[in-house]
């Protein structure tokens, strides 16, 4: 969740950061823009591409400035750094991630906020699916598609061998 000292302006906010995936983008936003959830912000971080990633997004946000804000980092700060960069410009109750080459089923954010909320958790993950190219979206979603158990915080998250709590 989105610190209580920022002011909220949406329930949630999808970080994307975004380096030289050109020939991926322009799928991800549209699978983005295409959620049924309409209470969302899309955050894209460029991360210093080199391709046209950048105007792929500068059109983008011209179409839909309401969903879409750009953030252009002139150095690579790498996954990481642009998600923190992300972080900061979000508004949201929640913040979500996708990565932009990623493609989304159209209420993954819908289930994913009413699982959350109904639940009263912290975090809420999905499994993902590798789909092969030639692999329509709708057929991804009809066949591999599957929602996560959520987490509180008053469960143990064991990662690799890591016990994240509340004071990590």
């Amino acid at each position: 969740m989105v610190p209580s000292n920022i002011i909220r302006k949406t329930e949630v906010s999808v970080i994307i950061p975004v380096y030289n995936v050109e020939r991926f983008l322009q799928d991800c936003i549209d699978s983005l823009l295409n959620q049924s959830f309409s209470d969302i912000e899309f955050i894209f971080v460029n991360d210093a591409s080199t391709d046209s990633s950048l105007s792929i997004l500068e059109k983008n946000k011209k179409i839909h400035p309401d969903k879409i804000k750009v953030i252009d980092s002139s150095v690579n700060l790498k996954q990481g750094g642009a998600r923190n960069i992300g972080i900061k410009a979000a508004s949201g109750r929640f913040i979500g991630f996708v990565d932009s080459d990623d493609l989304v089923s159209p209420n993954m954010f819908e289930k994913l906020h009413e699982a959350i909320t109904q639940s009263d958790a912290d975090v809420a993950y999905i499994q993902y699916s590798s789909v092969p190219e030639n692999i329509s979206l709708d057929e991804a979603i009809a066949n591999r598609c599957s929602y996560a158990p959520l987490i509180t915080w008053d469960s143990i998250i064991d990662i690799d061998g890591e016990v994240l709590s509340e004071t990590d």
